[in-house]
């Protein structure tokens, strides 16, 4: 290796190993209705626990605080006095309970869209899908005073992280005061997923009309909308321990879409 110029412009070599650990259980139930004239109704829940002692090698993103790729550490070290058994936690992909709703009506006897149309019928279909769903795991992140040029260093956990629910400029997600920047020398004793993000609430609706004209042609009007009821979709908080906007949400998605074809 002396010598060897492509090496010596290297400054870190990082090595990945697939130890961690992980277990999930869930409950999932479904239920679906149909009445008469073409109404049917569905319901689906699921009610899930997932718990693990890694972030995973892409770490958290989406509705979740984002992290690069490679930025998972295990907790395998014992931190602070606390082993590893004590810092798994709920697994960031983890959506403890959802429930979605759907409905459908359509006019005409029941007959299906297609054959109602082929029978020279008028034919008026309506769908609703509705979900609501619990937020995901996040974990508190820190700078990295332990000496060992930790990836994904963790805050320090000393009281309990209660949820406030506040959006937006001075209000917060969760009780910031229940985290800290770790010592020198030391580890956070914080585990993964720790707080919980906000959730979802969805509504879409949509509308379609045939109008046969002649055997061989129709008239069709559909009308969409995403999001009918212009819910805000909240993004993550800020989960850096040192950030000025620490446990707060300050973007959101998901305004309403309407479309007409």
């Amino acid at each position: 290796m002396a010598g060897n110029p492509a090496l010596a412009a290297l400054n870190t070599i990082n090595a990945t190993t697939s130890d961690g650990n992980q277990r999930y259980d869930s409950l999932q139930a479904t239920a679906r209705k149909r009445f008469g004239r073409g109404l049917e109704y569905q319901l689906a829940y699921t009610w899930s626990k997932g718990m693990s002692d890694s972030r995973g090698y892409y770490g958290e993103g989406g509705g979740q605080a984002s992290a690069p790729a490679g930025t998972s550490t295990k907790c395998l070290q014992p931190q602070g006095g606390v082993g590893p058994e004590l810092l798994r936690r709920e697994t960031h992909l983890l959506v403890q309970r959802r429930l979605r709703t759907a409905v459908r009506a359509r006019q005409g006897d029941g007959l299906e869209l297609e054959r109602a149309s082929r029978q020279n019928r008028r034919q008026l279909a309506i769908q609703r899908r509705g979900q609501l769903r619990d937020g995901f795991p996040l974990t508190i992140t820190a700078l990295d005073r332990s000496g060992t040029q930790s990836n994904f260093p963790r805050a320090d956990l000393i009281a309990y992280p209660d949820a406030l629910g506040g959006v937006g400029p001075n209000a917060t997600w969760f009780n910031t005061a229940a985290f800290r920047q770790p010592k020198a020398g030391t580890f956070g004793s914080e585990g993964t997923g720790v707080v919980r993000g906000p959730g979802l609430r969805n509504l879409d609706l949509s509308l379609q009309k045939i109008i046969p004209i002649r055997e061989s042609k129709r008239l069709e009007f559909r009308a969409e909308a995403f999001n009918f009821t212009n819910t805000p979709i909240f993004n993550a908080p800020d989960v850096n321990v040192n950030s000025a906007t620490f446990g707060q949400i300050q973007t959101a998605q998901g305004s309403a879409i309407f479309n007409w074809l």
